[in-house]
């Protein structure tokens, strides 16, 4: 039998004691113990430990889109020039009214300058409405009188114009009575009634007193009094725009050649009692 020797015997009592000591120092597993985030939060219990939630990560913060640089706005010129007045004319010419119309070749307003001599002494105020279309009516002037013009004109911007000097003359009454003579009937060149006619283009009312209608000798054919007027047309009075018109008829009937130098002629009164005549030569129709 093999001797152990007593060194050996000791080394091997030290290897176990080393080997029971590692034995009793292994590890137990660590229970793990979930945090539910309720209660208070104490230590756990041994051998147990916290197992908290791990934190989301944060939503990437976007990036505002680039505020676009806005377009500068152009800054439009100021308007300085002034309108152009153009197309003036003078129409509808009475004893005592006339009408002016012209453009302006922008939105403008206006006023009116006239005058009788060297000094502007009437004014016919602007109407205050910004248009390209003006007119107006001057009235209340005296008869057959010329008058001088202006028009002076603003636009929106305040830029203002002056026209040059436009004139014109208001006429009489007689100037503006149309009196017409002609052929009613006419058989086989003679002429069996012979009609008459007076427009009134004044601006007053006017009264017929009498017509008288004179041959190619200038002999007075025809005779038409106050009393066949009334007649006739009763008062005898011609409104503004309206007409008188009636005939005669002959027994013996005159040839188209001796009526061609026939005359009429009116006698009447202005609605201030003035007397006047006119007269109006053979016309055919």
């Amino acid at each position: 039998m093999r001797k152990v020797s007593l060194v050996s015997l000791v080394l091997l009592v030290g290897v176990m004691a080393i080997c029971i000591g590692c034995a009793g120092l292994t590890e137990k597993p660590i229970k793990e113990a979930p945090w539910t985030g309720e209660g208070p939060v104490t230590p756990p219990e041994p051998g147990t430990k916290w197992v908290f939630p791990e934190e989301s990560s944060p939503a990437p913060e976007l990036e505002a889109p680039a505020t676009p640089t806005p377009t500068p706005t152009p800054t439009p010129e100021p308007d300085t020039t002034p309108p152009e007045i153009s197309g003036v004319d003078v129409s509808r010419v009475t004893e005592s009214t006339a009408t002016i119309q012209w453009e302006t070749d922008e939105a403008a307003i206006w006023q009116i300058e006239y005058r009788e001599d060297d000094t502007w002494d009437k004014v016919k105020d602007l109407d205050g409405k910004f248009k390209t279309s003006h007119n107006v009516t001057l009235t209340e002037l005296e008869t057959k009188t010329s008058y001088h013009f202006r028009i002076w004109a603003l636009d929106e911007s305040g830029n203002e114009v002056l026209s040059k000097d436009y004139d014109f003359t208001t006429k009489t009454a007689e100037e503006l009575l149309s009196p017409m003579l002609y052929s009613g009937i006419t058989i086989g060149g003679r002429v069996h009634q012979l009609s008459f006619n007076l427009f009134n283009g004044s601006s007053q009312t006017i009264t017929v007193t009498k017509v008288e209608i004179f041959d190619e000798h200038g002999a007075v054919a025809f005779t038409m009094s106050k009393s066949d007027i009334v007649e006739t047309w009763g008062s005898g009075e011609v409104d503004v725009g309206q007409s008188l018109s009636t005939g005669i008829s002959f027994g013996i009937p005159p040839s188209t050649t001796e009526v061609e130098d026939y005359q009429v002629k009116w006698y009447c009164l202005d609605t201030n009692g003035v007397k006047f005549t006119v007269k109006g030569k053979y016309s055919q129709i």
